[in-house]
């Protein structure tokens, strides 16, 4: 088999991105709680899809819907989860998360370098 074309060796090595985290430590009703949220390098398609979103609230659920996983690689939230998200969930959070879902590295590793 002959050398892949540059478009295949793209999107083999995007491919093979490892999935990235992050912990959300939250306070519940006095507890504290740890929930580590997943999610895959977001690509040129998805963000597409994210631009076309009316408003930056939003395109921030969007992205949290479209990109935020749990360990098995299953979603997290489900378009159903959105008013909850807007109305009762804090924005800084959600906003940091979803900013960080977008970056091509994430905040933990940005401040290693």
């Amino acid at each position: 088999m002959g050398k892949p074309t540059l478009a295949e060796a793209l999107a083999a090595d995007f491919k093979g991105q490892d999935m990235r985290s992050r912990v959300l430590s939250l306070s519940v009703d006095g507890e504290d709680l740890d929930y580590e949220v997943f999610w895959r390098p977001i690509n040129l398609s998805e963000r597409a899809r994210i631009a076309k979103l009316d408003g930056n609230d939003d395109q921030v659920i969007g992205i949290l819907v479209m990109k935020a996983l749990d360990e098995n690689g299953d979603p997290l939230f489900t378009i159903k989860d959105k008013p909850v998200l807007k109305q009762f969930a804090r924005p800084d959070l959600l906003s940091e998360l979803a900013a960080e879902m977008l970056l091509a590295e994430s905040f933990e590793d940005a401040e290693k370098n």
